[in-house]
């Protein structure tokens, strides 16, 4: 058994631990829950959900998890970390987790692999995905209470998630925003297309641009929803799709995968309140394809 501690902050000054756990959005069950089988401490004494707390109390939650994936022999790069929030660099080629197959050695079971080295015996909680192909940020919560809220953030678009990519075609505006619903290729596999369905949902990407050459634009993009494929899908069907994205209509001529890197995410940590950024720099190939399309292409 193992206790995660959390320091009250002054914002949450002189409410009930049950008011402070629904701050979380955490749901009435688990509360129920965790004071039931009396797994919630503050200052160190055993808790009622009706306690009162102030600001720079120790808050405890007693919890009995274990890793709960295969662990990878492949390790993974950390961009940011601390007590209770992990973000990792996803490498080109390997997918978040696996959807039921014999694989491995995915993004989860390569975290698995470093919680086992820190001595971290939780289970694995992703907060978003990118595509196999697409390189870049990953944020993992690293207890139940953290998942709760950054995922409450991510739905209402507080926690912002930034893109680069190199996409077909000179986009004449400096920025724009497509708002179109999202729905699944009836003809297609594992593909999506815009459209108004019964089965679409709505989806918006703000993109900005960065750099023009001849024939291609350089753009960062910011998604206010997290429809699979959303970047690629948008960007095709304004006939600018990225570079590599040949399910899309782009063009493997400079790279052999999609041109996009998830490269900034921006919150406000739940505990300290404060913003923090994190940002990691685009892959060699994307950098490589950056140098190719200034000294090949035309500068405008």
């Amino acid at each position: 058994m193992e206790k995660v501690k959390y320091i009250v902050n002054e914002k949450h000054n002189d409410i009930t631990l049950k008011e402070y756990f629904t701050f979380f959005y955490l749901g009435k069950s688990m509360i129920y829950k965790l004071f039931l089988y009396k797994r919630v401490y503050l200052n160190g004494n055993l808790a009622l959900e009706s306690d009162i707390i102030h600001s720079n109390d120790v808050i405890e939650i007693e919890i009995d998890e274990c890793i709960d994936v295969p662990i990878s022999s492949n390790s993974v790069e950390i961009v940011y970390e601390d007590d209770y929030i992990l973000v990792v660099n996803k490498p080109v080629g390997i997918i978040i987790h696996s959807d039921g197959n014999d694989d491995i050695d995915t993004l989860v079971n390569r975290v698995a692999n470093y919680y086992t080295k820190q001595n971290i015996n939780r289970n694995v909680r992703y907060l978003h995905r990118i595509d196999k192909e697409t390189s870049g940020l990953v944020l993992f919560a690293k207890d139940f209470l953290t998942y709760s809220i950054l995922s409450h953030d991510i739905e209402k678009h507080t926690l912002k998630r930034e893109y680069l990519a190199l996409v077909h075609g000179y986009i004449k505006n400096n920025e724009g925003v497509i708002n179109i619903p999202i729905g699944r290729d009836r003809h297609i596999a594992n593909k999506y297309r815009v459209g108004k369905s019964k089965h679409s949902k709505d989806a918006i990407t703000h993109y900005y641009v960065l750099k023009r050459y001849e024939d291609y634009t350089y753009i960062r993009l910011l998604l206010e929803t997290g429809r699979t494929h959303q970047i690629r899908v948008h960007m095709s069907s304004i006939n600018h799709p990225l570079l590599g994205d040949v399910l899309y209509d782009g063009k493997k001529k400079y790279i052999s995968r999609v041109a996009l890197h998830s490269f900034r995410i921006t919150m406000i940590h739940p505990y300290s309140l404060k913003e923090i950024v994190i940002s990691k720099k685009e892959p060699t190939d994307m950098l490589r394809l950056e140098e190719i399309c200034t000294k090949q292409l035309f500068l405008i």
